[in-house]
């Protein structure tokens, strides 16, 4: 990760189950001041919200690693409320356009996270520690927005309608099953194809499906369906804290769409057969279901611990090389949502398949859905240009 090589590192602890972070000097262990009081701040604002919380708190590193490396006083500018003048908000933008991750420039939709972050700590200290007027007050932290917001870097508007073709899907599908049955796959070639699955034909976030537990895998009458469950809704401790994956999407729970789904077959294979860990028993080696923990996918090493939010990152760049197809999770996500609404669109009652829509994805409201719909419309008038170019051809 680009942290490594930053001067300043976010620290992360677990007490009484609350997730804690800290930023502190690599070598000579010292803490900022205005780091700890903002990020006391942002634990306040997003304590439901830790994944989020994290991300905020880590991209504060940039800002203190530029400060450090080129002597500049961030805290005497944070605390007298003067904030950072356009050459140096400059500076630190262009510094962090220059940083690499192995070998590669940083992505422009990162960098722009990055900015937006560090601006946030500089106003949270300028409206907390300016003695002006609230007129003159709000005056000055246009001025510094408008300074930052001159620096962001252009993001291509096209990124909306990243999905996965039809071509690019049978090339996944075949570089997993390999022509084997599923009672001949490994225990990791099986659990790979079930977390495809599920993202597949749920559009599931990669962090719900890892969050997944044996007493979410649920059958009624027969009935089988998946519980996804929040995480403010679990008793529970995950032993990846404070790493855990996040459930972000409302609670909810979600029948197979296909009927003819071989999921449920598999899942229970993988359960039954792979779901196990080597221990010794009066001299010998055995394996037992009995985990000491509940999560459905874990790590098939000596550990069996629960499948970590890096472990599946690995998972997808070996699905990549493998089957040549450039994966991530939720580009998957994109790939259901994209269909699944233009399905809906083409129903005779749109009304009912939205809400329907907006409950399978877990959101609060019809506005979560503007991401898929820029993707039917590009669609649409591809179809239409087609459409007219060869009625101009006759």
């Amino acid at each position: 990760m680009i942290k490594k090589h930053l001067t300043y590192k976010l620290f992360s602890l677990v007490d009484n189950g609350v997730t804690q972070f800290i930023i502190m000097h690599r070598w000579n262990f010292i803490i900022p001041v205005s780091a700890s009081i903002y990020i006391a701040r942002l634990s306040e604002k997003y304590r439901t919200r830790v994944g989020t919380f994290g991300v905020k708190a880590r991209h504060l590193t940039f800002i203190y690693s530029w400060a450090y490396e080129y002597g500049y006083d961030l805290e005497q500018a944070l605390f007298s409320a003067n904030g950072m003048d356009d050459f140096y908000v400059q500076h630190f933008c262009q510094w962090l356009d220059e940083r690499r991750h192995k070998g590669r420039h940083l992505d422009s939709e990162y960098i722009n996270q990055v900015i937006d972050n560090c601006r946030d700590l500089v106003i949270y200290f300028v409206r907390r520690c300016s003695t002006a007027g609230v007129l003159d007050k709000g005056i000055e932290i246009i001025a510094h927005l408008d300074v930052w917001r001159d620096h962001r870097l252009y993001e291509e508007g096209d990124r909306d309608f990243d999905d996965l073709t039809d071509e690019e899907y049978e090339k996944v599908e075949c570089a997993l099953l390999g022509g084997k049955d599923y009672a001949h796959m490994t225990a990791v070639e099986l659990r790979n194809y079930i977390l495809w699955r599920l993202t597949w034909e749920f559009g599931l976030r990669i962090g719900e499906v890892l969050a997944l537990r044996l007493e979410d895998i649920r059958c009624d009458s027969g009935y089988k369906y998946l519980a996804i469950v929040r995480i403010n809704h679990r008793q529970e401790f995950d032993p990846r804290a404070p790493n855990q994956p996040r459930v972000k999407t409302r609670s909810r729970e979600l029948g197979y769409l296909n009927s003819n789904s071989e999921l449920p077959k598999i899942i229970d294979l993988y359960l039954e057969r792979d779901r196990r860990v080597s221990r010794s028993v009066d001299g010998k080696v055995v394996m037992t279901q009995f985990l000491f923990h509940n999560y459905v996918f874990i790590a098939h090493d000596s550990t069996a611990n629960p499948l970590s939010l890096s472990g599946i990152q690995k998972v997808a760049q070996y699905i990549s090389r493998k089957s040549g197809v450039q994966l991530r999770w939720h580009r998957i996500r994109h790939s259901f949502f994209n269909r699944a609404y233009e399905e809906a669109l083409a129903g005779q009652h749109q009304k009912e398949n939205i809400r329907d829509l907006i409950y399978f994805g877990g959101w609060a409201s019809e506005k979560s859905l503007e991401l898929y719909t820029k993707r039917v419309t590009r669609e649409r008038a591809k179809q239409g240009l087609h459409t007219l170019n060869q009625n101009r051809a006759v």
